[in-house]
């Protein structure tokens, strides 16, 4: 089974179910926050 990255289609049905902002109150130190998009296909990828 060959993995292709979600479609900029599949992704404007999915993404607005993901929580693209931190919640407020939370620290900013840190690493920079990884893009959503680029972390649901890590995630479909494995």
């Amino acid at each position: 089974m060959q993995f292709e990255e979600l479609s900029n289609e599949e992704w404007s049905r999915v993404g607005p179910m993901l929580n693209d902002k931190p919640a407020t109150g939370i620290l900013q130190a840190g690493r920079p926050r990884a893009q959503t998009q680029v972390v649901a296909n890590a995630i479909l990828w494995c």
